[in-house]
Formats: C-alpha cells, sequence, structure tokens
C-alpha cells in the first residue's frame, strides 16, 4: 500500500465516492481546490476540432498517459477548466471528459456559443486537467496539467434570416425584411433594389444587434454570382444593376457557400396596398400592411384559428392563399394566387409576404 499511502501523503482529499459523481454535467466558473501531481499521469491535446464534420454524441479533445495504478486504484472522472485563450473571459467552464479523453460534443458546442455565439469560426481555448483517482471509496485530486483545445463549432441554421443592408439603413437589429425559406440552409429575398439600395448583407436572428457573424461577400465568380463567407469583415453583397427586381438567393450550407442574383423580368405589377382577410376578422375590412421594400409587405395581428387570406387593393381580382397551406404546419410557404382559403391558428403574428412570389413568413410576436 505504499503507492496509496503517497496518495494520501500528497493529494488533496475530495470525498467519498458519492461526491465525486457531482461532477458528471458540465459545470460553470468552478473553483478548484488544490491538485496534487501524480508522477507520469498528464494530459496532452489533440489537433484542431471541428464540430462540423463530427457524427458521433462525443469527440476526443485529449489523452491521459498511462501511469499503474495499484490494485483496487481507479481514475474516477476526469474534467477539464475550460477559458478563452484570447483573455475575453476570466470566467471558467468546467466540462466533464472520459476517461478515454472523450468530451461530449454538445457541451463543447455550447461552451463555445457560450463563449462567443454560434458564428462559425475556429476558437481556442486554454483547459486545466483534473482527474479523481479512487482509493477504498475516497476521491483524490490530481492535477494533469494544461492542453490547447482549437473547435469550430457546427453551424446551427437560425430560424430566420434577415436583410441588414441600404433598404434598412444598415440597422443590425432590424427585423423589418426576413428572407424567405426555399429548403434546407436555402434562402431568397425579392425585391427592387433602387439606386443607392443595392448593397445588403444577412444574419441570423441569433446575432441581430452584432456585425460578427453576419453574411456577405466571399469572392464574386461572376456579376450574379459568388460565395458567401460570415468572416468578420465580409464585403457586401451588390445587385448587379440600379432600379430593377432581383431575387438574390443563398445557401448558407458549410459545404456550399453560395450567392446568386436573378432578375426577375418583366417588370412585376405593383399594388397600392396588400391587406389580410380572413375568420379573425369575420371577413370584414382588411387589415392594410405595410411595404417595407418594394413588393415587400408586413404586419402584426392577432389571429383567430380557422380561414385566411392576402388580397391586393381592398378587393378579390388578385387574391393570395390555398387550401394546401396551414400556417400551423409550417410557418413559411407560397401562396397560391386565387386559391382557397390557408389556415391559420390561434395567436398574435408577424405576417411577412411578397407580392411577386406570393412567399409569406408567420413569425410568433412575444
Amino acid at each position: 500500500m505504499f503507492f496509496g499511502g503517497l496518495l494520501l501523503s500528497a493529494m488533496t482529499f475530495v470525498g467519498c465516492t458519492d461526491e465525486y459523481d457531482d461532477w458528471a454535467e458540465p459545470q460553470s466558473n468552478p473553483q478548484e481546490e488544490a491538485a496534487a501531481a501524480l508522477p507520469g499521469y498528464t494530459a496532452t491535446g489533440v489537433g484542431a476540432i471541428d464540430l462540423g464534420t463530427v457524427t458521433a454524441d462525443s469527440v476526443q479533445v485529449l489523452t491521459l498517459s498511462t501511469v499503474t495504478l495499484p490494485e483496487g486504484a481507479t481514475v474516477g472522472n476526469t474534467r477539464v477548466e475550460v477559458l478563452p485563450a484570447d483573455g475575453s473571459s476570466a470566467a471558467a467552464t468546467t466540462i466533464n471528459v472520459g476517461n478515454n479523453g472523450n468530451m461530449a460534443v454538445a457541451d463543447l458546442q455550447a461552451a463555445i456559443e457560450g463563449y462567443y455565439g454560434k458564428q462559425v469560426l475556429a476558437r481556442t481555448f486554454n483547459g486545466h486537467v483534473y482527474s479523481n483517482i479512487i482509493i477504498g471509496g475516497q476521491a483524490f485530486l490530481v492535477d494533469a496539467g494544461t492542453i490547447t483545445i482549437t473547435a469550430t463549432p457546427a453551424l446551427v441554421f437560425a430560424d430566420y434570416y434577415y436583410i441588414i443592408g441600404a433598404l434598412n439603413g444598415w440597422t443590425i437589429t432590424s427585423t423589418d425584411l426576413p428572407m424567405f425559406k426555399e429548403g434546407e440552409g436555402v434562402f431568397s429575398y425579392t425585391t427592387v433594389f433602387a439606386t443607392g439600395n443595392e448593397e445588403i448583407k444577412f444574419t441570423a436572428d441569433y446575432n441581430l444587434g452584432s456585425w460578427a457573424g453576419a453574411y456577405g461577400l466571399g469572392n464574386a465568380v461572376s456579376a450574379t454570382s459568388g460565395t458567401l463567407t460570415d468572416a468578420d469583415g465580409a464585403g457586401n453583397l451588390k445587385a448587379p444593376t440600379s432600379d430593377e427586381c432581383y431575387t438574390v438567393t443563398v445557401n448558407i450550407n458549410p459545404d456550399v457557400m453560395t450567392y446568386e442574383w436573378t432578375k426577375i423580368e418583366p417588370a412585376p405589377k405593383t399594388y397600392g396596398t396588400i391587406g389580410v382577410i380572413g375568420d379573425f376578422n369575420s371577413w370584414g375590412d382588411d387589415v392594410d400592411m405595410t411595404e417595407v421594400a418594394p413588393h415587400n409587405w408586413y404586419v402584426e395581428v392577432e389571429l383567430k384559428q380557422g380561414g385566411f387570406k392576402f388580397r391586393a387593393d381592398d378587393a378579390w381580382t388578385d387574391q393570395w392563399a390555398g387550401a394546401n397551406n396551414d400556417v400551423s404546419s409550417s410557418n413559411y410557404g407560397t401562396a397560391e394566387f386565387n386559391g382557397g382559403d390557408m389556415k391559420v391558428p390561434d395567436g398574435k403574428f408577424r405576417i411577412y409576404f411578397n407580392d411577386i412570389t406570393a412567399q409569406y413568413i408567420f413569425i410568433p410576436a412575444e
């Protein structure tokens, strides 16, 4: 029992077996007690980690050197106390690590987002590694040294992406111009880009208020297409010509990251007003929407479960809905011109509609 006696004399007593289990979940801002070094027991970091390519629930962040323990002694658990290497925060987060050096992907993703947000950029952390060595039901705290963890978070698609540009005064908090969903990671916006309003960026709802993570120009491949980047300092996307109507379509899937401008010809019909009508107002007078950009309309309204339509100029000549469109199933969609009533649920919504594409978004209002 010489080795066990050495542990007893050299290491700080932590507690009984039922106490070290408390470290099974990540903890924020821990304050480790003094820990002893065990000769030959050290942690070593691994290479850069890209969580966007990890398909398992855990990923290796370190290796532990092997050291011979006496009979009956085991490694109870291991955890890493992480801090941003750039010194941007002094509040550490402790994350549990398996004795194989694997950390839960969700825990590492959460740590990155907690310090830096969801921008898909490599982040570097300093990590201090601790283990509990268990002897006779008692846990002894061992300092396994420091490592560096460099990890890129997986892309988390936002619920909504918003145009930020000359169209809305480059107001980074603006929610006037949400993009319409075309597919997983694919969004579009259609409007007239007047002289002086040709340039835009776009950003995720979780980044509103900060330019960090805003998407912009990576490289122009042609006058109408190119690549995107969300790196700091990205350039602006610019409509190919002024005072004409375009659809800008973006694909932000990490393996694609492209944009494309498509000119709308001939020039689309214009309307004096677009309104909403339905069971929520007993099919009475239209509730007029506000034109927030050419051909794009917005209103906030309390709805009642039942039928609903968009219509132009307070008349039934041009109307949009569609019996197959049910906002309870999807709050994005494309209305059918002169179609049957679409279905809406109870609730207060911020409603957006494009009178060229007939695309709509219903965003629950707080």
